[in-house]
């Protein structure tokens, strides 16, 4: 009995023409398949909105009540890009969808997030652009630690370091200022707004 072995790639909605050759010129080198044509033929891409489609319906995501007909929306929100994606079933038996609509791609994963914040605490121009959704999130002039005796870089590392692993995932109201920990109860300078070993940052 022969197999057939096929590796499959999963991009960000947005690439397409220009990354596929690259991403396909990487599987090589990385020696995952042969340098050959037999080699590329094995390779298969699919964006990353599609591969949720299918992790979600192996996961019996929404299937229990899914009709012929039914709309709807798969969010991938990872660290690069935030994936939109909306399909259409078009069948039940057997299980068949087709995009509803062109699916989108953001450039504005968490990693910008946390990009921001970093900004936002020691006013860095070198740090690259955000996009409209994460300008609104933090006053880029506010370089709100200039001149305290916390902006040193290896203090803000170490603001950074928490607010990406505990503090991002919390904020949910823009209205609402947001603690984030990083150092000793004795650690204050009111006039930053750190108390008690935490920056007060606004929502």
């Amino acid at each position: 009995m022969h197999f057939l072995t096929y590796d499959l790639i999963s991009h960000p909605n947005g690439w397409h023409t220009a990354q596929q050759p690259i991403m396909r010129e990487a599987t090589i080198l990385a020696g995952l398949v042969p340098n050959s044509q037999a080699g590329e033929n094995r390779i298969i891409f699919v964006s990353e909105g599609e591969a949720s489609l299918h992790w979600c319906m192996s996961r019996g995501v929404g299937r229990k009540d899914l009709r012929v007909w039914d709309h709807f929306i798969v969010v991938d929100a990872g660290g690069g890009t935030i994936d939109i994606s909306s399909f259409k079933n078009i069948s039940t038996i057997p299980l068949e969808f087709e995009e509803s609509s062109i699916p989108e791609c953001y450039l504005e994963g968490s990693a910008f997030v946390t990009q921001a914040f970093k900004e936002y605490v020691q006013g860095d121009d070198r740090l690259p652009n955000r996009g409209p959704w994460l300008s609104r999130i933090f006053d880029i002039n506010a370089a709100k630690l200039k001149g305290s005796s916390f902006g040193h870089p290896a203090m803000i590392q170490r603001m950074v370091d928490h607010f990406d692993r505990y503090d991002k995932r919390n904020f949910e109201d823009p209205n609402q200022n947001m603690p984030v920990r990083f150092g000793r109860h004795k650690d204050n300078d009111p006039d930053v707004g750190i108390t008690e070993g935490r920056i007060i940052v606004s929502g």
